[in-house]
């Protein structure tokens, strides 16, 4: 039961990372309209200013909110479902979103300039995940302490 119970979580929390990920990145950013943008701009110098503000703008709004609430749902949905190694299985269920970003930024090796970044970018998903999952598991999880310690006999 234990192990169906965790490939379960794991499936699910996979699901929902990328689920989290698509609904966020679109309300979040379809305010800034950049494939209209592109679809109806010239090519002027003005354009590619204009464009270069709004990705940067698109760039930050992932990396600061979009990052840090999908590892918000998967580790609050892996607190409550999961009955041990939280932590573990909240990085798990992130781990195919990781290797997705991996391979999407046409990863090119270890010595890559681009990896130290996608690194940092991918620790605020990961922190917030593994820390709230352990959280949520120790809150939903305690159990009262008798008179005397956790030795004292009845």
């Amino acid at each position: 039961m234990s192990l169906t119970r965790t490939s379960m979580v794991i499936l699910i929390g996979i699901v929902a990372s990328f689920l989290v990920m698509a609904i966020a990145a679109h309300l979040l950013l379809n305010p800034v309209n950049l494939a209209i943008k592109m679809q109806n701009g010239n090519r002027s110098d003005t354009d590619r200013t204009s464009f270069q503000q709004d990705f940067q703008r698109a760039h930050w709004l992932s990396v600061l909110l979009i990052n840090p609430l999908i590892g918000l749902v998967v580790g609050l949905f892996v607190g409550f479902f999961q009955k041990t190694r939280v932590s573990i299985t909240a990085a798990a269920c992130l781990l195919p979103q990781f290797l997705f970003r991996l391979y999407a930024n046409g990863w090119a090796g270890w010595s890559d300039d681009r990896l130290l970044p996608l690194l940092g970018r991918q620790f605020l998903v990961f922190l917030p995940a593994v820390v709230i999952a352990h959280y949520v598991w120790r809150l939903t999880n305690r159990r009262p302490l008798h008179a005397g310690g956790l030795n004292a006999k009845a």
